[in-house]
This record gives structure tokens, C-alpha cells and sequence, in this order.
């Protein structure tokens, strides 16, 4: 075979192979355009979230308290003591940190927390004694935080309750005349706290 005819072959085999790489592209090419098709025809899951998020807030006085939670549900497990143990600090809620944000100070148990946003923590002692913590890591992860830096940690006795399924926080007994206060409660399972709160008057 020639050098001329040997040139001939070679060229035809790289024509070839061009063509090849180029159908095997615009098969690729209509692959992921039909999977893409495919994903766009399916409709969006309409499934419930799992301790969905939650916000919860009231005016007392003339600014707001804002609680953020997530709401886990009771399904059947024993929580207090059990789920959430006795003797360990738990994060209050479900996936993130659970916050409390106050416009503007306020006092609980004659203690200051000056306007801000915080990061709340239960420590169950035993069915009949809890420690409710704001901390002032308000962000991060969620079971993590320093004790150092609690602003208020209070003891409280929590109330047998009507079962709730859902873990529940509200603002409730707010007043609209000063002294203004109100309470911060949580329900869940068959417990229920309410602690007071005021607003610390303007000097």
C-alpha cells in the first residue's frame, strides 16, 4: 500500500470515529433531556415534613417576643424521662436550635435579659423539677452550647397536662397595661410549664 492510500485510510478512520463521538454525544445529549422530562412530569411530593418548623409571636406591651421552634410529635414514645432523659439538657424542640427573641428587655425571675436573641435549653432534673436555660448561642448546632454562657437558668415544677401529640409553645395572659407581662409556656406530651415574663420599665 502506497504512503498516498495509507494517508487515505488514516483520514477516513478519524471521519469515522468523528462521526461516532458525535452520535454517541447527541444520544448522551437526549438521554438527560428525556430523565429531565421525566423528573419535570413528576408531580411535587405533597408529603408532611417531619417536626415542621414554627413561629410563634405576640406583642407584649409594645413589642413583640418571638419563639422558633421545631415541633417534634409524641408517636407513641414516652418522652419525659425517656426520649428526653432525665439529668440532660435538651435543645427544646426538633432539627435547630430552639430561640427565643426579645424586642425589648425583659425580666424573668429577677433577671434581666436584655432585648436580643437566645438560645433556649430544658434540663429535666426529674418528673417534677426542670431548669429552663436562655443561653446566648442563638446559632450553630443545636446540642451544643456553654454553660458559661447561660444569662438565665431557672427552676421550675412542670404541671401534669391533657396529652398533646405535638410540642407546642404560646405567649398567653398578656397583658396590654403596664406592669406588661405575660407567660411563656410549653406543652408536649402530658407536661405543660408556663414561666412569667415582664417588661422591664423604660427609665
Amino acid at each position: 500500500m502506497s504512503g498516498r492510500q495509507n494517508r487515505n485510510t488514516r483520514a477516513e478512520s478519524a471521519t469515522t470515529r468523528t462521526r461516532l463521538t458525535g452520535i454517541a454525544t447527541i444520544s448522551s445529549l437526549l438521554a438527560i433531556t428525556a430523565i429531565t422530562a421525566t423528573a419535570a412530569a413528576q408531580p411535587p411530593t405533597d408529603e408532611p415534613l417531619e417536626s415542621p418548623p414554627a413561629t410563634v409571636s405576640q406583642v407584649v406591651g409594645t413589642k413583640p417576643i418571638t419563639i422558633a421552634f421545631h415541633s417534634p410529635g409524641v408517636k407513641g414514645r414516652k418522652i419525659w424521662g425517656e426520649l428526653v432523659p432525665y439529668g440532660q439538657s435538651w435543645r427544646a424542640g426538633a432539627n435547630d436550635k430552639t430561640t427565643f427573641t426579645f424586642a425589648e428587655d425583659v425580666v424573668i425571675q429577677d433577671t434581666v435579659l436584655a432585648a436580643g436573641r437566645y438560645g433556649f435549653y430544658i434540663l429535666p432534673v426529674s418528673d417534677d423539677e426542670w431548669q429552663l436555660v436562655w443561653n446566648r448561642s442563638s446559632v450553630g448546632s443545636p446540642n451544643e452550647f456553654q454553660q458559661s454562657e447561660d444569662v438565665v437558668r431557672v427552676k421550675v415544677k412542670p404541671d401534669d397536662a391533657p396529652f398533646r401529640e405535638r410540642l407546642l409553645y404560646t405567649i398567653e395572659n398578656f397583658t396590654d397595661w403596664p406592669p406588661y407581662s405575660a407567660e411563656l409556656v410549653l406543652h408536649w406530651e402530658r407536661k405543660r410549664v408556663a414561666v412569667p415574663v415582664t417588661v422591664k420599665a423604660r427609665e
